[in-house]
C-alpha cells in the first residue's frame, strides 16, 4: 500500500490515532534503518509483528504489515505508529542539520564545501560532471577501478584505456596530443596502482593492469607512436614490472596463466622485434617458463614471420631467440639482407642472454663467413673474459691486432684485460713486429700509445743497422732524447763493425733524413758524438 506522510489524517481515522499514539506511549518503540531508504518496526508483546515502510519519493511510503487487520483493510495501527515515528524523527534529524548549517564555515575551500553539502548532492555532481568531461571521468574510473570486483577484473583496465584510445579502425586514424596526454598520465597512474597491489602481495589484481598496459603500449606502438621515446620508456618499464611479478612468490596457478598469455602474446601481429634488451622472448626463456610444446609453437611462429622482418635488428633478434631454443646455431634461417652486421648484433644479443658457448660458436661461424672483424674479435674477449680463460684472452689480443693493425684496437682491449694480461699482449706484439720490416707501420701504431715509447726505445735501441733502417721515419714520435739515443746506438754499433763506402752512404741517409724532418737538435747531438768518439773517421764518412 502506497501512503503520502502529509496526508495520514486523511488516510486514517481519529479512533486509529488515538490506538497508535497509545501504542507509541506505552511501547516507547523505536524504528530501524535496514537499508537504504527502507526501516522496520517490530514487537512481540502482546501480538507478534512487523512493519515495513520503503520511501518511493519524497512523500511517498510503500508499506506493509503482517498483522491480521492489515491483511483485512489494508490499514493499521501499527502501520501508522511506524509513518508518525518516521515523521518525528526526521523533523529531529532537520533541526539538527539546520543547527549544524548555522555554523558558518571559516573559510570557502574544497573542505569546507565537501563537509556542508550532503552526499546525494556530491554524488549527482560527480555523474553529471563525469558526464560532460572526459578527463575526469577517465580519472575517476582509473582511481576506483581497484574497488570494484568482476568475473575478468582485467576488463575494468582495458576499457578504460580503449576509451581513451580506440582501436585503430582507418589508416587515416591519428592520435591527437591531448589523447596521447591523458594515455601517458593514466599508463603512469596504473604503475603506480601495480605497485601498491605488489607491496599489498595482492598479485592477481596486479597482473590484471600489467596485463592490459603491456597489450595497449605495444599496439599503440605498432600504430600510432613508433619512435615515441616516452613510450619505449613505458614498455621496458612493462617488462621490468613482469621479472618484478616473476620475482615474487606466485601462485603456481597465476604463474601458468602468465605464461599462457605471453606465449599468446607472441602470436600478436603488432608486436615488436626492434628491442634486444626488453622482449617478451627474453623474458620468458630467461626466466625458463617454456615447456617443449610452447618453445615448438614460438619457433614455428618466428619462422614464419622472418620473410617479413624489415632490418638487420629484427633478424638478429629473431635468429637469436630460435639458437636459445634450440641450442645450436645451425641452421641458421635464411634471411635475404643476412650479412656481417646482422650476426654480429646476433651474437651480441646471446652474450647479453650469457649464452657464452652459443657466442662463441656464432663468431666462429660468422669469422668462417666474412673472416675476421674488430667488433666480433672484441666480442670474443668479452666472452673470454666472463670465462675468465687469460690464454685466450691474450691470444685473441693478439688476434685482434694482427689483423687490424691498428694501435685503436689495442687501446680497446684495456677494458676487457688486467693489466698483467694487457702487458702481455702489448709486449708480445712488440717482440713480433721489431722484427719485420714488413710491419713496421705496426711499430708506428703502437708508438703513438704514451705509455709505450719507454718501453720501445728500449727495445729499438737494441735492433742492429740494417733492421733499424727502415724504422727511421717511425723514430721521429718518439721525444727528443728517446730518439738521439736510438739513432746514436745505431750509428754507434754500426760504425765499430764497418769501413767503407757503404758505411758513409748508411749513415748519410739517416743524417739527410733528419735534415728533412728539420731535426736539427738531434743533428747537431749526432755530429758531436762523431766528432768525439770517431775523429779520425769524419773525412771518411763525409757528414
Amino acid at each position: 500500500m502506497i501512503l503520502n506522510i502529509n496526508r495520514l489524517e486523511l488516510d486514517f481515522s481519529n479512533a486509529m490515532y488515538l490506538k497508535a499514539e497509545d501504542f507509541i506511549d506505552q511501547k516507547n518503540h523505536h524504528l530501524k534503518l535496514l537499508d537504504k531508504n527502507l526501516w522496520s518496526l517490530s514487537s512481540n508483546n502482546p501480538i507478534q509483528f512487523e512493519v515495513e515502510i520503503l520511501k518511493k519519493g519524497r512523500e511517498k511510503f510503500k508499506v506493509n504489515c503482517d498483522c491480521s487487520e492489515f491483511n483485512t483493510n489494508k490499514k493499521c495501527a501499527h502501520v501508522l505508529a511506524a509513518m508518525i515515528l518516521w515523521k518525528s524523527e526526521s523533523i529531529r534529524l532537520k533541526v539538527e542539520n539546520q543547527k549544524m548549517s548555522s555554523k558558518k564555515p571559516k573559510s570557502f575551500n574544497l573542505r569546507s564545501i565537501l563537509d556542508t553539502i550532503s552526499h546525494e548532492e556530491l554524488s549527482a555532481f560527480v555523474q553529471n560532471y563525469a558526464k560532460t568531461n572526459s578527463k575526469f571521468s577517465i580519472a575517476l574510473k582509473s582511481n576506483f577501478a581497484r574497488k570494484l570486483n568482476l568475473a575478468d577484473n582485467s576488463l575494468k583496465y582495458k576499457f578504460i584505456l580503449d576509451s581513451i584510445i580506440r582501436p585503430k579502425s582507418t589508416i587515416s586514424q591519428k592520435l591527437s596530443a591531448s589523447k596521447k596526454k591523458l594515455f601517458f598520465d593514466t599508463i603512469y597512474d596504473f604503475h603506480e596502482q601495480f605497485g601498491d597491489c605488489i607491496a599489498l602481495k595482492n598479485y592477481q589484481e596486479s597482473y590484471c593492469i600489467l596485463k592490459v598496459i603491456h597489450a595497449k603500449c605495444e599496439y599503440v606502438k605498432y600504430h600510432f607512436l613508433k619512435n615515441e621515446p616516452q613510450l619505449i620508456s613505458i614498455i621496458q618499464k612493462n617488462y621490468n614490472s613482469y621479472q618484478c611479478l616473476f620475482n615474487e612468490e606466485l601462485a603456481p596457478e597465476l604463474t601458468k596463466q602468465i605464461v599462457l598469455d605471453l606465449v599468446e602474446f607472441t602470436d600478436y601481429t603488432y608486436l615488436n622485434f626492434d628491442d634486444h634488451s626488453n622482449n617478451v622472448f627474453r623474458l620468458l626463456i630467461a626466466n625458463q617458463l617454456l615447456n617443449q610444446k610452447q618453445k615448438e609453437r614460438i619457433k614455428k611462429q618466428l619462422r614464419l614471420r622472418i620473410p617479413f622482418l624489415q632490418n638487420d635488428q629484427q633478424w638478429s633478434l629473431v635468429q637469436a631467440i630460435l639458437i636459445q631454443l634450440n641450442k645450436s646455431i645451425l641452421p641458421l634461417t635464411d634471411f635475404e639482407n643476412i650479412n656481417l652486421n646482422a650476426l654480429i648484433l646476433c651474437s651480441q644479443y646471446l652474450f647479453d642472454q650469457n649464452e657464452i658457448t652459443l657466442a662463441l660458436e656464432l663468431n666462429q661461424e660468422i669469422k668462417n663467413r666474412y673472416g675476421s672483424n674488430l667488433a666480433v674479435l672484441l666480442l670474443d674477449l668479452e666472452l673470454y673474459k666472463v670465462n675468465q680463460n687469460s690464454k685466450k684472452i691474450i691470444s685473441s689480443g693478439l688476434e685482434i691486432f694482427e689483423n687490424t693493425r691498428q694501435s685503436k684496437s689495442i687501446v680497446e682491449l684495456q677494458p676487457y684485460l688486467n693489466k698483467s694480461e694487457y702487458e702481455s699482449i702489448l709486449s708480445k706484439i712488440e717482440d713480433s713486429f721489431l722484427q719485420e720490416s714488413k710491419h713496421n707501420y705496426c711499430i708506428c701504431e703502437l708508438l703513438c700509445i704514451e705509455q709505450r715509447k719507454k718501453m720501445l726505445s728500449k727495445k729499438l735501441r737494441t735492433l742492429d743497422f740494417d733492421t733499424f733502417q727502415p724504422l727511421i721515419p717511425l723514430i721521429s714520435k718518439l721525444d727528443e732524447d728517446a730518439a738521439f739515443q736510438i739513432y746514436w746506438n745505431a750509428i754507434d754499433r754500426y760504425l765499430e763493425n764497418h769501413l767503407g763506402e757503404e758505411t758513409q752512404q748508411k749513415v748519410n741517409q739517416i743524417f739527410s733524413h733528419l735534415r728533412i724532418s728539420n731535426k736539427r737538435s738531434i743533428l747537431q747531438k749526432l755530429n758531436l758524438q762523431l766528432n768525439q768518439k770517431y775523429s779520425e773517421r769524419k773525412t771518411e764518412l763525409n757528414i
